[in-house]
């Protein structure tokens, strides 16, 4: 008789540890040691195994699959992640996966033979494929499916479908020994969790633990279980993993236990009360001096705080708001919603419409962090939630419309597009997401081009002008909030802040003394000007007629002169040039930090000795802002990204992917091991060195002038080169309707 289950939730096994020795995350290596993982499991009544192709280098798959797991009646799910679209992920070793038919069917059938099955549970799509397209990805899963190969097959994309449905998901996957748990197995999701913030807050949570006399684990595990959201009758579970006997029997033993008591439930209290000194703590508020009775009863609220004082409102647009509404709201945003609004369809301009109030919403957001000091995350949602529902709205525009056949992938072009304008919310490199979600867009925009491109030339310049829009928004938040939304550290409070776009306008300056007498105006401002208006003709009757002798163009002496004779007005001063908000100014600090797998070398100068050392093949390293500086990268690296900086040099040994330059004069690379692809943007002036094993490289350019390559000299010794120029000269010929570039020779 099978053991019942004694947790409120069901539990999954995970089994990303099980796996042949040596192989990535792989930590348990003997069957006799899962299986009595799995009988401790099974003994608490659970019955359900999780696993990936992924897992351990596709070991974890073939070590259950020697067990007899369905001898045990267990139920085994596991999944496929495409990293076809994805260079970060393809490394030497790893197989390229598509979600296309045939790797599908493919690699289900190796997953089945490794699992020593013909059927599974559940099969998951374990991530995007931006290579396929979904309705021929969902066609050869239907096909699977009739074949009877799976009961249920879950699409990445589940989350959205069940929130539009108002269903409920939610996945954990609770902490043990962060610090010591996370490997190279993990290492890219280091770069969203491996951070202060977070590190702060375990911190907090520790203490807090320590005081109750329970593990961080324990409470993780007894929170989620019973004061989350999560519930069995929405069909919720918590995954959790094992790496030895006593783990996994530890935390089961800790899900079975019942809710936080009043002692423990007092953590959040302490955690919110560390976290913020906007917050009170419990024993300080009126009327609440005895011990809580309820894990989620609020405290009382404290009296309303005193009316802030009046603040002067802004009498200058920051140099931050005025390239944005220079560069993407006057130009790149108007030209797209003006090339929409003449020819593209109602549900199209509509969906535009949302996007263009996206973008107003999103200055109004700088233009407030450009006068206050960072609030805390509850301000800083409330400051951008009019951007978050325009965002919601335009996403859920494809969704209500996918009968619009020709017009549906103009709406994905802007759906996958918009979520750029939440770099707002990333820290500390936004410009990334920003470029991540133009790439997106452009999948979608690649098809609307091949469509139309022979039938209406409007459509590919539709495209075209949504994607500069992102890149210009690319370049603004790199120039501009390189490391997150700038705020003003010597600015005023949120609540204190009052914008000029909500005032009717900055008051006119007084009169000076000699005209003070010479007008007197009833009212000033708008409401003046729209009354001299409506006077018609009679707001004529006050003007004189202007002798010759006082016109400057028939008289050359007034010119020389500043003034009119017998004008007492002094000369008026040349407006001041807004100043840039005080986050913009002043030297930057330079740094040099490894931040999850990225290595972020930014705003040094003068700095001869930089060397990245101790890499691994999934680190990336970014240099940005940096002067008359020189680094050495040693070992092989993902990639490497050169912006704004100036006479740089850059010595490494292996790139996988890329190496990257951008906006970078004077820039110099050696290349000692092999590299793919160099792709260089807006730069002049640039030397490239190149090994005898890299000259298979491709090197792209665009807007770039003064490129050098300096190749190896066959049959000579190492050091030797021969200097090549990349050709910045271009001919292009009309042939038969199209054009034929090519590069100019010279003879002679």
């Amino acid at each position: 008789m099978a053991a019942k289950q004694k947790s409120p939730l069901n539990i999954v096994m995970g089994a990303m540890t099980f796996g042949e020795a040596g192989k990535e995350g792989a930590r348990v290596h003997d069957l006799k040691d899962i299986e009595a993982i799995l009988d401790v499991f099974q003994a608490h009544g659970h019955y359900e195994i999780d696993t990936a192709r992924t897992y351990c280098g596709g070991t974890s798959e073939e070590y259950l699959g020697k067990i007899n797991w369905q001898k045990r009646g267990l139920k085994m799910d596991t999944k496929l992640y495409p990293n076809a679209s994805n260079t970060r992920l393809q490394v030497p070793g790893r197989e390229l996966i598509s979600h296309g038919p045939e790797d599908l069917r493919k690699y289900l059938q190796i997953q089945l033979k490794a699992l020593n099955t013909d059927k599974l549970e559940m099969w998951y799509l374990h991530g995007p494929d931006r290579t396929t397209s979904y309705d021929v990805t969902m066609k050869a899963i239907n096909d699977l499916y009739n074949e009877g190969r799976l009961f249920q097959a879950i699409w990445y994309q589940q989350l959205r479908c069940s929130a539009a449905a108002s269903l409920r998901v939610d996945t954990v996957n609770p902490p043990k020994r962060l610090r010591q748990a996370l490997d190279s197995i993990l290492a890219r999701s280091k770069d969203r969790y491996w951070n202060e913030p977070y590190f702060k807050a375990l911190e907090i949570i520790r203490k807090a633990s320590e005081e109750a006399g329970f593990t961080m684990a324990e409470v993780a595990l007894r929170w989620v279980t019973h004061h989350s959201l999560m519930k069995r009758e929405f069909g919720d579970s918590i995954l959790i993993g094992a790496s030895s006997l006593n783990h996994i029997e530890q935390n089961l033993v800790d899900l079975e236990k019942g809710p936080l008591q009043a002692a423990t439930s007092r953590l959040e209290d302490l955690t919110i009360a560390q976290a913020s000194s906007t917050v009170p703590k419990r024993d300080d508020l009126p009327g609440d001096k005895g011990p809580s009775n309820s894990f989620s009863a609020p405290p009382t609220a404290p009296p309303p705080p005193p009316p802030p004082p009046a603040v002067a409102q802004m009498t200058e647009v920051p140099e931050s708001v005025e390239a944005f509404d220079e560069n993407i709201i006057s130009t790149k945003l108007k030209v797209f919603v003006d090339l929409t609004k003449s020819f593209a369809s109602p549900v199209v301009i509509e969906q535009v419409g949302c996007v263009e109030s996206a973008f107003k919403s999103l200055r109004l957001a700088i233009l407030t962090a450009s006068a206050c000091i960072k609030p805390d995350a509850k301000a800083v949602n409330v400051l951008l939630e009019p951007l978050r529902k325009d965002v919601m709205t335009v996403l859920q525009v494809p969704e209500k419309n996918r009968k619009e056949r020709v017009w549906f992938n103009h709406l994905q072009v802007i759906a996958e597009g918009i979520p750029s304008v939440g770099w707002i919310e990333v820290e500390p490199k936004p410009g990334p997401h920003v470029a991540q979600m133009k790439e997106s867009a452009e999948f979608y925009g690649n098809k609307v081009i091949k469509e139309f491109k022979d039938k209406d030339a409007k459509h590919v310049e539709w495209v075209r002008a949504w994607i500069s829009l992102l890149e210009e928004q690319r370049k603004y938040v790199m120039e501009f909030h390189t490391t997150g939304l700038a705020w003003n550290p010597k600015g005023v409070s949120l609540s204190q802040y009052s914008s000029t776009a909500a005032s009717p306008g900055v008051p006119p300056p007084p009169p000076s003394p000699a005209t003070a007498g010479a007008f007197k105006p009833a009212s000033s401002g708008l409401g003046a000007i729209f009354a001299d208006l409506n006077r018609g003709d009679d707001v004529a009757k006050n003007l004189r007629k202007v002798d010759k002798s006082e016109m400057t163009h028939k008289n050359p002496n007034l010119r020389a002169a500043s003034t009119l004779p017998g004008n007492e007005i002094s000369t008026l001063k040349k407006p001041i040039k807004p100043s840039k908000p005080v986050a913009l100014t002043g030297k930057k600090p330079a740094k040099f930090v490894l931040e999850g797998t990225k290595w972020i070398i930014e705003y040094q100068e003068n700095e001869s000795g930089l060397v990245v050392e101790n890499t691994e093949i999934n680190q990336s390293v970014n240099l940005f802002g940096c002067k008359n500086s020189t680094v050495q990268i040693k070992g092989k690296v993902n990639a490497v990204t050169l912006v704004n900086c100036i006479k740089t040099s850059v010595l490494m040994h292996s790139v996988i992917a890329s190496i990257s330059v951008t906006n970078s004069p004077s820039f110099a690379l050696q290349i000692t091991g092999t590299a793919p692809t160099i792709q260089l943007d807006s730069t002049d002036l640039g030397q490239i060195y190149l090994s005898k094993e890299c000259l298979a490289v491709e090197i792209t350019t665009a807007k770039c002038s003064s490129i050098n390559v300096s190749l190896p000299v066959e049959g000579e010794e190492e050091g030797v080169y021969v200097e090549r120029a990349v050709p910045e000269m271009l001919r292009t010929t009309i042939k038969d309707g199209k054009l034929v570039t090519a590069i100019v020779e010279h003879s002679g």
